[in-house]
């Protein structure tokens, strides 16, 4: 500190700005290499060959992912969304019943005594 003056450390503010086009496909590719990557060899695979399977250098992966555990979480939060929306999908789609709780619980339990790989047809 300086004398006859304080100094303020400001505290620097993240301005969030749209990624260009070509670092949002590298970060796709990022992502679509690290899912298949995770899918075939589990999560221990090493990010280098995440990088290289997206065909970008590490420098660019980690601008984009701080870490690995950055990336895990991301490529996890992609598939919980994807998983969310064929849910809610399947949900609109399905026809309504308007079948008691009674009808619903006998309906399940004629399911669960029917011989495996058989469904009982509807009363």
């Amino acid at each position: 500190m300086s004398a006859g003056g304080s100094q303020t450390v400001g505290v620097a503010r993240t301005v969030s700005r749209p990624l260009r086009r070509d670092a949002e496909r590298n970060r796709e590719r990022i992502l679509t290499a690290a899912r298949e990557l995770f899918v075939e060899h589990g999560l221990g695979v090493g990010v280098d060959e995440i990088a290289r399977r997206a065909g970008v250098g590490m420098g660019t992966l980690y601008r984009r992912f701080p870490n690995k555990d950055a990336l895990v979480d991301e490529t996890l939060a992609a598939a919980v969304g994807r998983v969310r929306e064929l849910a809610e999908n399947a949900r609109r789609a399905a026809p309504p019943t308007h079948d008691t709780p009674a009808e619903k619980a006998s309906r399940a339990e004629a399911c669960a005594e029917a011989p495996e790989g058989r469904t009982p047809s509807p009363a």
